[in-house]
């Protein structure tokens, strides 16, 4: 038996996290949590190792690029982290603790492949940015 590696999905839209955590648990241990409380609780007893977090959790929360840089420096589990945003990701690219921005809406597959780490080359079109973590 294989063990799939774990993924720790972050977004406070029920819908969204509904949509993303059903395809992904094709390919993961999915954890799909709504809040920073709830993905705090996960992290410490679960220890995911991939974290998808959106940017905009919405207001008086940390934005994803700061939640994943704490994140990286507190549960050591993590290793590799990518944002998901409807917006701003070229702004996005270069913030520490981030590995990828995903635009969305999402390319599922190129999202999971990523997180799987079997890459593939990203036709012209598609909406998928290179971040290069410090």
């Amino acid at each position: 038996m294989t063990v799939r590696p774990s993924l720790l999905i972050v977004d406070d839209r029920a819908d969204v996290l509904r949509t993303i955590a059903r395809y992904m648990s094709l390919h993961f241990e999915v954890h799909a949590v709504r809040t920073v409380e709830e993905a705090e609780a996960c992290l410490t007893v679960a220890a995911p190792s991939r974290v998808l977090c959106d940017y905009w959790l919405g207001r008086k929360v940390p934005n994803g690029g700061e939640l994943l840089f704490d994140w990286r420096q507190r549960f050591a589990c993590i290793e590799k982290t990518a944002l998901m945003t409807g917006t701003k990701t070229a702004a996005l690219e270069a913030l520490p603790g981030v590995d990828r921005v995903f635009a969305k809406p999402l390319n599922f597959d190129r999202v999971a492949s990523w997180l799987l780490e079997r890459e593939i080359e990203a036709p012209p079109s598609d909406p998928v940015m290179r971040v290069s973590r410090p």
